[in-house]
This record gives structure tokens, sequence and C-alpha cells, in this order.
């Protein structure tokens, strides 16, 4: 447009250039062509000469322009279609950033490499790789970054991306050492205290079972905030644990496991649950005990709880009782804690407290963990109604009625043996109906009824006896 322009006003300033000599002109010009002639000043033969320039200079375009017509028209389709294609890639980038994989997965794999630049194509690839892994389908995934490849033009950036991509396929789909090989190729370009590729190592030993390792990386990761401590520690304590499990038959070696732990560590359940259970195999369950008691004082969790209550003597009940007690001053609301102390005591032969205890928690959570509880306990103090109504009652909160086991309460309540009661429960898989209600955690409620209490009974005779 502006080069027309620009000669439309050089043939306005010819033309008054021309009409303005015209009047003070003197010299004029004959052109004779055959039979004709044609006389005119000197202005006006310049202003001719021009128009005849211009006719010859459009007759040249025009030309030219029907020369180049089928390449203006290849031109212009290129142009619709790479208008096309790039709506179509903004519109995969938006499903993609508006966490609709499938659909974006959709637009990138007919993309390919319809794109005519070869970076949209690059991120194309990309894309659609990254959209492949995320809906789950790994060897595409794979198959498409070696397409990426082919366009990448040696960019460290894109290889970055590349390399994280395929390191998490290839984790995905259970190839862990694969992905280490990969891994080492990513820390030749990003260096090895990369916090990315540290988080993607972290899941590959995991993967590989390297605990030790796993253990430092998430050391390291969690000194520099780079992920959610909370997460951090989960796999710390679930790492942690495994090591010493692994290890429990070499003395030497997992006490040297202990120290390797940070003090914070050794407060995680797992892990503290995990040496306890190690320090019980050798009967020593004092420092067993304080391992426990530590970390419930970090984290009432029921597993702990469970092994504090079962890891003990029958002289080391009262203590733990005091200590229970001392815990449940600061959480008063905490139900796990209070069946842990019912239970206890019901050890200790303390009817009236574990009781006590008992009704506290059912009055702040009822489950029918805590109603057969309460049940057995009764049926062993020889109230039969009072059992037979919380056993009811445990069924009716899980929310599952045996018409058999209903008959079974109220026809044999009397001859009824707390093993029988046992039975039953496994016998109607109840056991799968209250997975939630601590049947895999904490105690069975029958256990506390068995031949130990005879023999404390027994011993607390002998002792009156000798007194």
């Amino acid at each position: 447009m502006r080069y027309y322009f620009r000669v439309f006003l050089i043939a306005f300033f010819a033309i008054i250039t021309a009409i303005f000599l015209q009047k003070y002109d003197k010299h004029s010009i004959l052109f004779i062509v055959d039979s004709w002639r044609i006389k005119m000043s000197v202005a006006t033969a310049v202003f001719v000469l021009l128009v005849l320039f211009f006719i010859l200079l459009f007759i040249f375009k025009f030309i030219l322009f029907l020369c180049s017509l089928s390449t203006r028209i290849t031109n212009w389709i290129h142009r619709l279609k790479s208008k096309k294609y790039d709506k179509q890639l903004n519109k995969g980038l938006i499903f993609f950033l508006e966490d609709k994989h499938k659909e974006s997965n959709q637009i990138f794999s007919k993309l390919g490499s319809n794109l005519f630049d070869n970076k949209d194509k690059l991120l194309s690839f990309l894309f659609y790789s990254k959209s492949s892994f995320l809906i789950g389908d790994y060897d595409k995934c794979l198959e498409n970054l070696d397409y990426a490849l082919l366009y990448i033009n040696d960019n460290p950036v894109f290889i970055e991306a590349i390399l994280i991509i395929k390191t998490k396929a290839l984790l995905a789909k259970n190839l862990p050492n694969e992905a280490s090989v990969v891994l080492l190729d990513l820390n030749k370009l990003v260096g090895e205290n990369d916090l990315n590729a540290l988080h993607i190592s972290l899941n590959i030993e995991i993967a590989l079972k390297n605990n030790k390792k796993v253990i430092e990386i998430a050391r390291f990761l969690l000194n520099a905030n780079y992920l959610t401590a909370a997460y951090l520690t989960e796999i710390i304590d679930e790492v942690g644990s495994q090591l010493i499990k692994d290890n429990v038959n070499n003395h030497d070696l997992c006490h040297d496991l202990w120290k390797f732990f940070k003090p914070q560590e050794r407060l995680l359940s797992k892990i503290s649950l995990a040496f306890s259970n190690f320090l019980i195999s050798l009967h020593d369950y004092e420092e067993a005990d304080k391992i426990l008691y530590k970390s419930m004082q970090n984290s009432l969790q029921v597993e702990l709880l469970h092994q504090y209550v079962n890891s003990c003597d029958y002289q080391h009940i009262p203590l733990k009782i005091k200590k229970m007690e001392m815990l449940l001053e600061r959480n008063k609301e905490n139900t796990d804690l209070l069946n842990s102390l019912g239970i206890l005591c019901l050890r200790y032969k303390l009817w009236g407290q574990a009781e006590f205890y008992f009704l506290k928690s059912i009055n702040i959570k009822n489950t029918s963990y805590i109603n057969l509880l309460i049940g057995n306990l009764y049926y062993h103090l020889s109230r039969i109604e009072e059992a037979i109504e919380y056993w009811n009652k445990a069924i009716e909160v899980c929310g599952y009625r045996v018409s058999f086991m209903e008959q079974e309460f109220s026809r044999h309540s009397e001859n009824m043996n707390i093993k029988d009661s046992d039975l039953m429960f496994k016998e109607n898989n109840l056991t799968k109906i209250f997975q939630e209600e601590y049947f895999d955690s904490a105690p069975f409620p029958d256990y506390v009824f068995d031949d130990t209490l005879e023999q404390v009974e027994l011993d607390s005779k002998n002792e009156n006896k000798n007194q």
C-alpha cells in the first residue's frame, strides 16, 4: 500500500510541475512518427514520458503478478492453515491448563507435525507427551518424546523438559533402572543439586528400595522447603521403619540405624514402632516403653497406643496407667487414648475404672469398637442384658444387622462364651464391616478376657494368702 501511495504522489507532483512550467516554457519539441507530427513543449514532453513510464511499470507489475499467482495462492492457503492450527494449538494449551488432559491430548494428536513452525511442532509434541503421561498412556508419551527430539535444535530448556518427562514416564512404567540412566543425563544438564531433579531421584530411589539414600534426599528437600513437610516426613517415617525391619536380625546394625535417625525422626510413629518391636524381641521392654511414650507425646497414633498397651508385664501396668493419664490431661477428647486406658485397666482388674473410660469414650464418639468393648466387659461381669444391649448397638452403629446373631444373643446368652462371640463375628464377616473401626490396628476386644486375666486373678489370690 505504501508503494502505490508513493507512486501516486510522484505522478501528482509531476502533473502539477508540468502545468506550472507550461506557462513559462518557450521551447518546444517536435515528435515525428511516420506521418504523425506532434509538437509540444518540453514540460509536456517530460510529463508524457513519465506517464508512459508508469504505464510500462504497471504492465510489468501485472505480468509479474500473473506469473506469481500460483505462489500467492499457495501462500494464502498456507496462512489460512497456519491460523487454523494456531487456534487449535492455543485451544489445546487452554484445555491442558484447565486439567482437561483427555481433550488436550486429542487436539495435540491431530496437530502432530502439521504445524509449519519448528518451535510450534516441538511444543505440540511436548504437550502431547505430557498429556499422554497424565492420562496414563506412557508408551505414547515416550514415542512422542522421540519425535520432539527431531525439532529440538540443542535448546537446553527443551532438552531438560524432555528428560524430565521421559524419566517420569519410565518410572511410571515401573522401570526405575532405565529412569536412573536418563536421570544421569538430566544431572549433567542441570546439576545434581537441582531440586526438581532431586524430587525425581527421590521417587527413583524409592522404587529401587535404596532406603538410606531415600532418607538423605528427603532430608535435603525438607531443609530446602521444596515439598510439603508432611509429605517428606511421611516418606522418612515409612522408609525408616522398613529399613529397621529389613535389618532386625542384625542387632548391631539396627542400633546403628537408630543413631542414624535425627531426634525428631525418632519420634515418628512407624520408626519408633519398628524399633520398639525390635527391642521387644530382645526383651528390652523398659527401653521400648520409653521410645513409645516419647512418640506418643508427639502423636497419639492408634498403632502406638496398641503397642504401648500390649508391650508390658503385669507389674508395669500401674506405671503405664499413670503415664497415659498424664497424656489424657492434654488430650481429654481423644477416644483412642480413652479406649487404651480402659484396656490397661481391664488387664489390671480395675473394672470400675475401665468402665469409666469406656463410657467417657462412647459419649465422645459412638463406634462399633467401643460398644463391643463395653459389651464384653459387662458380659465378663455377668451383666448379660447390658452386654447384649451393647452388642446390638455395635451392630446397629455399623449399619449391618444379622438375624442369626440376634437369635444367638437372645437364645444362648446365658451359656455363651466370649470366644463364641469372637467366632460369630468372624463367621459373619463383620471384621470387614468394622475394618475402619480399628480392627486392623487396635486390639480385638476379646483378648483382654482370655487366660491372662485368669492368671492375674490367681496371682492376686496367692499374694493375699502370702500376706
